[in-house]
Parts: C-alpha cells; structure tokens; sequence
C-alpha cells in the first residue's frame, strides 16, 4: 500500500481506494488503469427525481379524483407535465453525455 497524490485536490491518498476521500475524485489503478464513473450530471438526476415525484403525486391526485374528492383534469395535468419533465431530463442525459 502506497500513497499517491489524487489528481484533482493533490492530497496524498491510499493506492487501494478507489477515490479520494477528500474530494471523491476516481483515482487510477496504476499505470494505465481504468476507472469507470457516472457522467450523469446531477442536474439531470434532480430533474428525474423531481419528475418521479410529481408523478407519484398525479397518480395520489388521481385516486382521489376517481373517488370524486378532486377534478381529475387536476390530476391528468399533473401527471402529463411530470411524465414530459422525465422525458426531457432523461433526453438532455443522453444527449449530453451520450
């Protein structure tokens, strides 16, 4: 075990760690080695859950809506604009990360 300098922060960390514990940034396994990372911004990943969320939430607004407690043209807006949200965070990753 030796220690080797992280290539962002420049702190001195553990050859057997995969990050570092200073700034979680991927440290190479030796001389050419590869280290896979998520190139998902968390931007999108934010957007996705706020989605899922407002999906989940349009899906409650319908049950009730189907009990009459509440219109359900609440409830399908709120669902259509979840699902186009999810859509487009979904299709901004790929996009921008491939």
């Amino acid at each position: 075990m030796a220690l080797i300098t992280c290539p962002e922060c420049n702190n001195g960390v553990s050859s057997e760690v995969t990050a570092c514990p200073a700034c979680g940034s991927p440290v190479p396994k030796g001389p050419g080695g590869v280290v896979t990372t998520q190139r998902t911004a968390k931007k999108y990943k934010a957007t996705k859950a706020v989605a899922v969320c407002g999906m989940l939430a349009g899906l409650a607004l319908l049950w009730f809506g189907i009990n009459g407690q509440m219109p359900i043209t609440v409830a399908t807006c709120v669902l259509a604009v979840a699902f186009v949200l999810y859509v487009y965070a979904e299709a901004a990753a790929w996009w921008n990360h491939g």
